[in-house]
């Protein structure tokens, strides 16, 4: 969400291109660009870049939103937060469409991914500090098997081709190579029998009223971090984080310059050659 450049020139496709399409070029672009294997100057922002892109173009939802009304469409929809990301995580979240491409070992991540969202409010507001109520959805918890992905009175049992490893030594003559275990995908568990709320994923999304305190004097564009309102992570009890980026309106006669408020107002000829006292509009009355 933080790029503004356009999301189908980003992953070079036509805006007609269909799901499919989509896929492949993102898959193209982040195998490009991921940082192992591109050492060139700004290859990990291609490669969020191009992550943030397909997470939109790759939801039905938030790509008619993006088609209809471009970035500001998606104002105030919540994403993750490809920005502060790990690349490894990246990697981990859109799992199904990289495999093993990269031979990478997957690592162990406990905490859950970031989520970002966006907020308007006036000039007014930034004077006094305003709270403000946040909508988002984010991938909870499922509820009926507590994010196990199993059916309810069962439990996940230990992958018996990697022995709860979730990684599998293969020998190619003389080296051993360690790959992602294809059978449990790296969990190092396998679900006999799938929750049928979630369908084994385990997660489900969920809308939640989040209520943030926005301080007096903050800038356009800075953000506001709300600890634990993120996405659980794969145990289900370190959230991650979400972080509100605060957008000011355009004032209608005050334009800010830092701390400062500049209006220009007009006077006649005869006020400027001879002097005279006018009424000052402030944002809280005249002076």
């Amino acid at each position: 969400m933080a790029t503004t450049r356009d999301y189908y020139e980003t992953l070079n496709v036509d805006r007609n291109a269909s799901a499919d399409l989509i896929k492949r070029a993102y898959r193209k672009l982040a195998v490009k660009y991921h940082p192992d294997k591109n050492k060139e100057a700004g290859a990990e922002a291609r490669f969020k870049e191009a992550a943030a892109a397909y997470e939109v173009l790759s939801d039905p939802q938030k790509r008619q939103l993006y088609d209809q009304y471009g970035h500001e469409g998606l104002r105030g929809t919540p994403g993750h937060d490809f920005t502060r990301m790990d690349v490894g995580d990246i990697f981990s979240m859109f799992d199904d469409i990289f495999g093993d491409t990269m031979g990478q070992r997957r690592r162990t991540r406990r905490r859950g991914y970031d989520l970002e969202t966006q907020v308007q409010i006036t000039l007014e507001d930034v004077v006094k500090g305003v709270e403000q109520e946040v909508q988002i959805t984010r991938q909870d918890l499922c509820q009926d098997c507590q994010g196990s992905g199993a059916k309810a009175g069962t439990k996940p049992q230990q992958c018996v081709m990697c022995g709860g490893q979730g990684q599998v030594a293969m020998r190619q003559g003389l080296f051993q190579m360690v790959r992602t275990c294809p059978h449990c995908h790296g969990t190092g568990q396998v679900i006999g029998e799938k929750c049928t709320g979630c369908g084994g994923r385990g997660r489900m999304p969920r809308k939640r009223t989040i209520n943030i305190t926005i301080p007096a004097g903050i800038e356009d564009g800075q953000m506001v971090r709300v600890a634990g309102e993120g996405e659980p992570g794969p145990d289900g009890i370190q959230y991650g984080d979400l972080y509100v980026v605060v957008r000011v309106s355009e004032h209608k006669i005050f334009q800010r310059q830092g701390d400062n408020l500049v209006l220009a107002l007009p006077i006649s000829f005869a006020q400027a050659a001879l002097g005279t006292n006018v009424a000052v509009p402030a944002l809280d009355g005249q002076h």
